[in-house]
């Protein structure tokens, strides 16, 4: 069985706001193993997802989707040569985020050409070594593992999601924070 960060996966989660009981922000998190990341079809999968849960003119939509791409990946200790998988914040001391890209309204049309360009290895590769190298510290990026697209919106209790995703409609009517896996591979 391949670890959870190496496989085409979606964590989902309906989060409720602290002031807007009949809200949910909800949130997904697209894995992408990196031998993946440049396949249209597995990008095209993404963008059909999101279409197809979170369209920007369903009812109930209070604020649409917006997307960004991070990646996890792993950090190696000059010194000790010991090994951490990584996501996102690199340095929390220094509150650095590793991201790839910032959040950005989601658009059908250029969704998948945008990841595609964003994804690539070389790219996000350059993009993480320059928040990990550019900081002094003992840990530098060892390799990457996969990318997330993080995609997030604002819809009210009477979203289609719910009905669409049964297990976010169970998620939205508890007040903790739980997450939905489904997987793709």
């Amino acid at each position: 069985m391949q670890p959870e960060h190496e496989r085409f996966k979606l964590d989902a989660a309906a989060i409720p706001p602290l002031r807007f009981p009949q809200q949910r922000v909800i949130v997904y998190n697209f894995n992408i193993p990196i031998a993946l990341s440049q396949d249209l079809p597995t990008l095209q999968r993404v963008q059909q997802q999101i279409e197809q849960d979170l369209p920007a003119n369903a009812a109930g939509t209070i604020q649409p989707a917006y997307f960004q791409i991070t990646a996890v990946y792993t950090l190696i200790h000059q010194t000790t040569q010991e090994i951490r998988v990584w996501t996102g914040s690199y340095s929390p001391r220094a509150r650095d985020v590793a991201q790839v890209t910032a959040f950005r309204p989601f658009d059908a049309t250029t969704f998948v050409n945008y990841c595609s360009l964003n994804s690539a290895p070389e790219r996000v590769r350059n993009k993480l070594s320059a928040v990990v190298n550019g900081r002094q510290s003992v840990w530098s990026l060892d390799r990457l593992i996969s990318i997330v697209i993080t995609v997030q919106a604002s819809v009210a209790l009477n979203h289609p999601i719910f009905i669409r995703q049964p297990s976010l409609a169970h998620l939205a009517h508890q007040r903790r924070r739980n997450v939905v896996r489904i997987y793709f591979d």
